[in-house]
C-alpha cells in the first residue's frame, strides 16, 4: 500500500517541475544511499538518453563509423560515471535491471554499465509498442522477478598445480586477478574461465577445479555454495576430441569473441573466430585420422557440427558486419552474450525450427517417459519451407509463427478463428483458445518452449510476404545466405579448402590452453 500510494502522488509531487529532460545518475545515486546498508535489486524503465543532472551524457553515435575500424570506440562507455556508479552499488549490493525503450539513441554501452558490472539484466524493446510489446514486457518482468536471487556475492575459481587461470569471461566486476564480484546472481547467469596448463602434468594423477561462491539468499542467510570435480590427464589428442563438448565450446568462444571486440575491429574477430576454427579441426584432421584421403573432409563426431555454429555466431548481430545494426543494439546482444547460459546460446545461434500444418493426433501430448512429443526439428533455411506450410521458430527470445502465402484456410480456422491469411492478426501476441486440436497442440507446444527458457518468449506472427517481421526471421535462417554472409554450404566448403591448406603447409601447433565454463 505504501508503494502504491507513493505511485499514485508522483504525477502530484512533480506537476510544478518544470524540467523535461531525461534524468538517470542521480536516480542509481538516490536508490543506492537508500539500501546502502542492506543492498537489494533495483529495476529502471528508461526511454531516452539521459542528458540532465550527474552522469549527463550527449549524443555521439555515428553511423558513418560503422563497418570501419573505429565502430569499436563506440562499445565502449563516453565516460566512466556510470562504470563508477554501478562499482559503488556492487559495494552496497545493489543490482541493477535495465528496461529500454528507446526510439532514438540511448548510449547502452555506456548506461549499460549499470547492469553488466552488478550483475543484472539489460532488456531492450525499441520502438515500443504496448499493443505489440505489452504482454511480452510483463511476462519478462514477471520471470525476471520470480527467479531465485541471490545478493553480496563472491565466486572465486581455484586449480590445482600446473593449471593457471589466465582470463574471466562475463558480466560482473573485479577489484583483483582472483575473486569475481556481483552485487546480485541468480541462476540464469553463467562465465567463462580460460585456463593454461604451463606446468608439467602427471598422467597418471587427475588436475582438480573448485568453484566457491559466497551469496546472500533473498532472506538474508549468509551462505557458501562449493563445486569440486576432478578429470584425468592425457597425451592423446583422441581423448582430448572424444571428451569434447560443443555447446560448451562455442558458448566460450562467444565470450572470448566479445572480449576481443573491445580492442580489435569486428573483421579481425570474425577471421579469427574462422581461424580458430580451422587449426582444431584441421588438428583433428593431421593427428587422428591422416590415413584417410587428403581430400575428403574428417570432422571429429564431436566437434561435426563446429562450422554451422561458428557460421551462426558470425551472423549474429553481435558480429554481423552489416552496417544496418546501430550500436545500441549490436552493444546490447555483445553483452548479452557475456552473461547466456549454454541450452541459451545454443538456441539463440541455431533455432529450433518444426512444422506445424502436418502434425498427427500424438504431438503436443506427453510421451510415456514425461516428455512433450514434438515435430522433428527442421533445418532453419527458407528451401525447408513450403508456401503451404506453417512452422514454429524458438530462438530463445522469441516464436516466430510463420504462414506460407498458400496455407490452407481450415488450418487457419482451427488456429487463428479466421479463414484466410488476411484475417490472421499479426499483433497478437497470444494464441486465442479455441476447442479444435490443432489449436490445443500449437498452443501447448508454445506453453512447453516457455517452460525451458529463462526468458519470457513472445509471440511473432509472420505472414509470408507481408511483414517487416518477416526480414527478422530471415535472420535466423542461419544455413542461408544474408547479408553478404556465406551460406552454410558455401562456409563448410571454404573451411575444408582452409584445412587442406592448414594440413599440407606445415605440422599443426597445439596450443596448450584449456576451456572451463561454469554456470550458477
Amino acid at each position: 500500500p505504501i508503494v502504491e500510494a507513493l505511485l499514485d502522488n508522483i504525477p502530484q509531487l512533480f506537476a510544478e517541475n518544470k524540467k523535461t529532460e531525461p534524468v538517470l545518475g542521480a536516480v542509481v545515486q538516490a536508490v543506492r544511499m537508500a539500501l546502502e546498508s542492506r543492498g537489494g535489486k533495483l529495476i529502471i524503465f528508461q526511454t531516452a538518453l539521459p542528458t540532465f543532472g550527474p552522469g549527463a551524457l550527449k549524443h555521439r553515435d555515428d553511423s558513418k563509423l560503422y563497418g570501419t575500424d573505429k565502430e569499436r570506440t563506440l562499445y565502449a562507455p563516453q565516460d566512466d560515471f556510470y562504470k563508477k556508479l554501478a562499482e559503488s552499488c556492487v559495494d552496497a549490493g545493489l543490482c541493477i535491471d535495465l528496461f529500454l525503450f528507446p526510439t532514438a539513441y540511448m548510449d547502452v554501452a555506456t548506461i549499460g554499465c549499470l547492469s553488466t558490472i552488478t550483475g543484472g539484466e539489460t532488456m531492450l524493446f525499441p520502438h515500443f509498442n504496448v499493443d505489440r510489446d505489452g504482454y511480452r514486457l510483463r511476462g519478462t518482468l514477471a520471470k525476471m522477478l520470480a527467479r531465485p536471487f541471490g545478493f553480496n556475492a563472491l565466486m572465486r575459481v581455484r586449480v590445482s598445480t600446473g593449471l593457471r587461470i589466465t582470463e574471466h569471461f562475463g558480466n560482473f566486476h573485479m577489484k583483483n586477478n582472483t575473486d569475481l564480484e556481483l552485487a546480485g546472481l541468480d541462476s540464469e547467469k553463467s562465465f567463462g574461465v580460460l585456463m593454461r596448463h604451463d606446468g608439467k602434468l602427471d598422467e597418471k594423477t587427475e588436475v582438480s577445479f573448485q568453484v566457491a561462491l559466497l551469496y546472500t539468499t533473498a532472506d538474508g542467510l549468509r551462505r557458501v555454495r562449493v563445486h569440486n570435480f576432478s578429470t584425468p590427464v592425457t597425451t592423446l589428442l583422441t581423448n582430448v576430441f572424444r571428451w569434447a563438448e560443443m555447446d560448451t565450446t562455442i558458448n566460450f568462444l562467444s565470450k572470448g569473441a566479445i572480449a576481443q571486440s573491445l580492442n580489435k575491429p569486428l573483421n579481425d574477430v570474425r577471421e579469427a573466430l574462422t581461424e580458430k576454427c580451422v587449426k582444431i579441426l584441421s588438428s583433428y584432421r593431421k593427428n587422428c585420422a591422416s590415413s584417410t584421403a587428403p581430400g575428403q573432409l574428417i570432422l571429429p563426431e564431436s566437434y561435426k557440427l563446429y562450422p554451422l555454429y561458428a557460421l551462426s555466431l558470425l551472423k549474429s548481430q553481435s558480429l554481423r558486419g552489416a552496417k544496418d545494426i546501430t550500436s545500441d543494439r549490436r552493444v546490447h546482444h555483445m553483452r548479452m552474450f557475456k552473461s547466456m547460459g549454454v541450452p541459451e546460446s545454443i538456441a539463440f545461434f541455431y533455432p529450433r525450427m518444426i512444422s506445424v500444418h502436418d502434425m498427427d493426433e500424438k504431438i503436443g501430448s506427453m510421451s510415456p517417459t514425461g516428455r512433450m512429443v514434438l515435430p522433428p526439428q527442421i533445418r532453419v533455411s527458407y528451401a525447408r519451407l513450403q508456401s503451404y506450410g506453417a512452422y514454429l521458430l524458438e530462438n530463445g527470445q522469441n516464436v516466430y509463427f510463420w504462414l506460407g502465402r498458400d496455407v490452407d484456410s481450415r488450418f487457419l480456422t482451427d488456429v487463428f478463428g479466421a479463414p484466410t491469411l488476411d484475417g490472421v492478426d499479426p499483433n497478437m501476441h497470444f494464441l486465442p483458445e479455441l476447442a479444435t486440436q490443432a489449436n490445443t497442440q500449437i498452443r501447448s507446444m508454445i506453453d512447453h518452449l516457455q517452460t525451458q527458457r529463462s526468458k519470457f518468449l513472445g509471440l511473432i506472427v509472420v505472414r509470408q510476404g507481408r511483414e517487416q517481421s518477416e526480414l527478422d526471421f530471415a535472420n535466423q535462417l542461419v544455413e542461408d545466405k544474408n547479408n553478404d554472409a556465406m551460406s552454410y554450404v558455401d562456409y563448410l566448403c571454404t573451411i575444408h579448402r582452409m584445412i587442406q591448406t592448414e594440413v599440407s603447409a606445415r605440422p599443426t601447433e597445439i596450443q596448450h590452453t584449456s576451456l572451463w565454463h561454469t554456470r550458477y
